[in-house]
């Protein structure tokens, strides 16, 4: 096992429980996430109440309630895969920052982002001050200037007295743009693995996902009742509406419906998996014609 990363490698983020959040009624230790190597529970407030002073065996065990506040040490993959944990949102201005993107959250992803000497251009002189805790104004420039909203930082100030500072800044921008556009504008920029954020915390997320649970029951629903002899013209619907033609109708209204995307529903296809069914079957058959499964049978 890998030892976790000491904590200044780990950034500092906000986070708030929703209403539909699978903590709600649970523990930090109850979903499993102390299994996260790289993120540790730094503190809980609750709805309304102070925050909490306990040790970390005692946040991991605190029953979270709609609206609790907690404060998370995680590395750049850990918070991608926090974000995967349904009704839990990063909160505060960085929560704010990420809202007034708006859409197109498939073709967005973290980066990292790393500052080196003197900031001296705009991109750099907005990241740095943000992260210094300085005004809403440089949160601003990101957004109106390259789209980006920051989420936290980790490491010391560009030209800290204490040094060569270096910081780094974890920030959601436009998967394709975002690399060309601050080119020059930081040291080296790295996008986190898989950190595409999760379609959830819009209004259209629920109806996207309740259109999708009634697609699929529909087409369970249509091949048993199709299925059954009795049925008036049991043949004739079997004939019309066969399994792999309700898939690809279900397909085809679930890339109407904006539920995913083509690129999305091409790479949620296995491959390997379907070439290896094929040839499996390509080999019985040739096993079977040349008689050799006959006397493997005897």
């Amino acid at each position: 096992l890998k030892a976790p990363k000491p904590a200044a490698s780990l950034y500092s983020v906000r986070w708030v429980v929703m209403r539909d959040s699978v903590l709600v009624g649970s523990t930090w230790r109850g979903r499993g996430l102390q299994r996260l190597a790289n993120t540790r529970l730094e503190s809980v407030t609750p709805r309304r109440r102070p925050a909490l002073n306990a040790d970390v065996e005692d946040l991991e065990r605190h029953i979270f309630t709609a609206g609790d506040e907690l404060v998370a040490l995680s590395d750049a993959a850990d918070v991608a895969r926090l974000r995967l944990v349904q009704g839990l949102l990063i909160a505060g201005e960085a929560g704010e920052a990420l809202r007034r993107l708006g859409a197109g959250r498939r073709e967005r992803a973290l980066f990292e982002g790393l500052l080196l000497g003197t900031a001296d251009d705009a991109a750099a002189q907005a990241a740095v001050s943000v992260s210094s805790g300085c005004g809403q104004e440089m949160r601003e420039e990101l957004l109106r200037r390259f789209s980006t909203a920051f989420i936290a930082s980790r490491g010391q100030d560009p030209g800290s007295k204490h040094g060569h500072g270096a910081r780094i800044v974890l920030l959601e921008a436009n998967a394709a743009s975002f690399e060309s556009a601050t080119e020059g504008h930081f040291a080296l920029v790295r996008r986190v693995p898989r950190s595409t954020p999760p379609r959830v915390g819009r209004k259209a997320d629920p109806i996207r996902a309740k259109l999708s649970l009634a697609i699929v029951s529909a087409v369970i629903l249509v091949s048993v009742i199709v299925s059954i002899p009795s049925l008036p013209f049991g043949e004739l619907w079997m004939k019309s509406a066969p399994l792999a033609a309700l898939c690809i109708l279900a397909l085809a209204l679930i890339l109407i419906l904006d539920i995913l995307t083509f690129q999305e529903a091409l790479h949620s296809i296995n491959a390997i998996a379907f070439v290896g069914i094929a040839a499996s079957v390509g080999l019985g058959k040739a096993m079977e014609n040349t008689g050799v499964a006959r006397s493997f049978a005897l």
